[in-house]
């Protein structure tokens, strides 16, 4: 068997920028993780597997938990039912709307697309001793550039999601991500 690491698996452009987006993200909620910032990753969120919207993702990341904005403390939600607030700290962080960070991927598959926004989620928020998410907009951490053995790992976790998708019509798919290795 080829080593990977010596040569990226040939895709076109739209998938190796995909693959680049999920190493840079995988990279910072590492960077989380290593800071203690955040635990218990391993989230269910069959539900959101199924249906892979945003709204049910967030839910399903911290249900019945109250959200702090740091920008402002005295603002908390019972639950994630609008994402304006969200928006402004994607704004501030990267520049986009939250809802269009996953964009470039709903075209590839939506289990995908789920994987992508939970991480993604999980880069943003931490979870404090009160059971409180704090949105972090002020993470600037930037990562080396990513080998071709990352690249390859990239895309076979999307083709992976692809091939995922066929799944579901024999029953419920259980998303949990437990590592990002």
């Amino acid at each position: 068997m080829e080593n990977l690491s010596q040569t990226p698996i040939k895709g076109n452009s739209q998938v190796l920028d995909q693959a680049h987006l999920l190493i840079s993200i995988e990279r910072k909620v590492h960077q989380l993780i290593e800071a203690e910032l955040c635990e218990n990753l391993d989230v269910s969120l069959s539900d959101a597997a199924r249906n892979g919207t945003l709204i049910e993702l967030i839910n399903a990341v911290c249900p019945g938990k109250h959200v702090e904005y740091k920008k402002k403390p005295t603002a908390h939600f019972a639950k994630v039912d609008n994402i304006s607030a969200l928006n402004e700290a994607a704004q501030k962080k990267f520049n986009i709307p939250f809802e269009d960070l996953i964009e470039p991927l709903c075209h590839v598959d939506s289990l995908l697309q789920v994987q992508i926004a939970q991480l993604m989620w999980h880069l943003m928020v931490i979870m404090d001793k009160r059971g409180y998410l704090q949105v972090d907009i002020y993470n600037e951490q930037y990562c080396s550039n990513p080998t071709d053995e990352d690249i390859n790992r990239a895309i076979c976790i999307i083709q992976t999601a692809q091939n995922a998708r066929q799944l579901q019509k024999k029953g419920p798919i259980i998303l949990v991500l437990d590592g990002i290795h």
